[in-house]
């Protein structure tokens, strides 16, 4: 009979600890940062066409769980303070949960998160590391866009660092009707990890760093006098946002799981190498990723996923031709076919329907001395008939 009781006991434990971890699964699945990394990667377009189809993959994601290792507290203590890291890995029942959460449920995220990291890390660690950041900062777009460079939020954050517009144009990054560089992986990389150190030069605590970076240094700002002028991030945790809350956990956990992936059995999806094998070609515009693509017989898909920053899908006019990246084995055809590319049918005829339906603009030129009559029409592309009929002129003068 006792043994009967304690088997009861172990068991009921057991179940116990099994509804315990449901519940925080659950728990995660509905925090506001997690959901909103769910709905940029499962958006993502052009997916199965930017990895190439690996079915094995399957047997890593789909891996038995009750195969995939497990650690004491203790241990999941020492293994986070072996990451070498600025940033404090610091470790909390919350950090655990989430840490299980990625590794246990989110498999398939992570085998993307992998191969985005092979495209993208190199470039966030070479500015990281110019400008003086820690190297593990390269893990927050896991976080903030899921690695997706189109992805924008509720708020209107946009792209890989999720930069606002307002940040976004302090920081110096061209944002009109054509082109958005906060959707630019390396103007948007050097934008935010400027304003990164930023903050650190204002808190000189890389946690408090990454909760401004969340919600604005203003509501760091009042967490810290509400808390008594407290500058530890898990002090005045209870003062922020509930999504901030939570944004710290959560990039520990993401780096703890990155970091240990292959200890869980996960392996990467392979990106198409021929995507980040890149470099730019200047393109003197205006002309449609459409014609280009068909032009060099190159995927639409890919074209676009190369060049995110081109919110119309058009490369705009710009003085000195606006860099296209193209992967580096289409160089040669880009070169033999430019006359080609360069005569876009599609953007002529819009150009011609804008010229008849446009309302005239009125613009008021100060002439300078010296300046000639032809210089103006050259900068306004217009003939000097059509200044000299506008302004009532008999003469060039």
């Amino acid at each position: 009979m006792k043994k009967l009781i304690l088997s009861c006991g172990i068991a009921t434990l057991l179940l116990g600890a099994a509804l315990a971890q449901d519940y925080e699964m659950e728990q995660c699945e509905l925090n506001p940062v997690i959901k909103q990394i769910d709905s940029m990667f499962y958006v993502t377009f052009t997916k199965d066409k930017i990895y190439a189809p690996q079915w094995e993959l399957q047997q890593y994601i789909n891996y038995p769980k009750d195969s995939l290792p497990r650690f004491t507290d203790s241990e999941m203590f020492l293994r986070l303070q072996a990451i070498p890291s600025m940033v404090p890995m610091t470790y909390t029942r919350e950090v655990k949960g989430l840490i299980d959460f990625f590794v246990y449920k989110r498999r398939e995220m992570l085998t993307r998160m992998m191969a985005n990291a092979q495209i993208y890390f190199p470039m966030f660690e070479e500015v990281l590391d110019r400008k003086g950041v820690p190297l593990e900062l390269r893990y927050l777009p896991i976080i903030e866009s899921a690695f997706n460079p189109h992805a924008v939020s509720r708020a209107g954050a946009t792209g890989l660092w999720q930069l606002m517009y307002g940040t976004g144009k302090m920081l110096g990054l061209e944002i009109n009707s054509y082109v958005d560089e906060r959707r630019d992986p390396a103007r948007s990389t050097e934008a935010a990890v400027t304003y990164l150190k930023q903050m650190y030069d204002i808190y000189g605590d890389w946690h408090l760093v990454l909760a401004a970076y969340n919600s604005g240094p203003g509501n760091v700002n009042k967490a810290i006098a509400r808390s008594g002028g407290s500058r530890n991030f898990w002090t005045i945790m209870p003062y922020l946002p509930a999504e901030t809350r939570s944004y710290v956990p959560i990039f520990i956990a993401a780096v703890y799981a990155m970091h240990y992936a292959e200890d869980y059995a996960l392996k990467p999806a392979e990106p198409k190498r021929e995507l980040y094998v890149v470099d730019t070609i200047r393109v003197p515009g205006k002309i449609s990723l459409a014609h280009i693509a068909k032009t060099i017989e190159m995927p639409l898909e890919e074209l676009q996923f190369l060049n995110p920053s081109l919110r119309a899908n058009v490369v705009p006019f710009t003085q000195n031709g606006f860099p296209l990246n193209l992967p580096v084995n289409y160089f040669s055809l880009f070169e033999a076919r430019r006359n080609e590319i360069l005569n876009d049918p599609l953007m002529a005829q819009q150009d011609v329907v804008m010229a008849m339906t446009a309302t005239p603009k009125i613009v008021f030129e100060k002439i300078q001395k010296g300046e000639t009559i032809h210089k103006v029409a050259a900068k306004y592309a217009c003939s000097v008939a059509e200044i000299k009929k506008w302004n009532g002129l008999k003469s060039n003068y």
